[in-house]
């Protein structure tokens, strides 16, 4: 939702999923109505905040300047207290993620 919202994607596709994890239903939102009918579980301005923290936390973490040599993995497990960084190595068979085109325009 916060990536969706911020960037003014104006709806979003959910998939709804058995314990099993097959898809059994497919629906689709107005991104900016998705809180109302979730009040009761979440608030934006609760999910801003924290994609604000984690953002800022990651822009304090990552040190590396080339990111056509090096990736990063993110881990949020359960209980969902504790995030984690973990540093790896492109290959030469792996390409980045980011164009340079985008990394070039994010450098201060």
């Amino acid at each position: 939702w916060a990536q969706c919202f911020t960037v003014g994607i104006p709806t979003v596709v959910f998939g709804f999923r058995d314990n099993d994890g097959i898809v059994q239903n497919v629906e689709t939102y107005s991104t900016a109505k998705i809180y109302q009918r979730c009040t009761h579980l979440w608030q934006p301005t609760v999910c801003m905040n924290f994609a604000n923290e984690f953002l800022c936390w990651l822009r304090r973490v990552i040190v590396e300047t080339d990111p056509s040599e090096m990736e990063y993995v993110v881990e949020f497990n359960a209980p969902f207290d504790c995030m984690s960084l973990q540093r790896v190595r492109l290959g030469p068979s792996r390409q980045p993620v980011l164009s340079s085109r985008f990394v070039d325009a994010m450098r201060p």
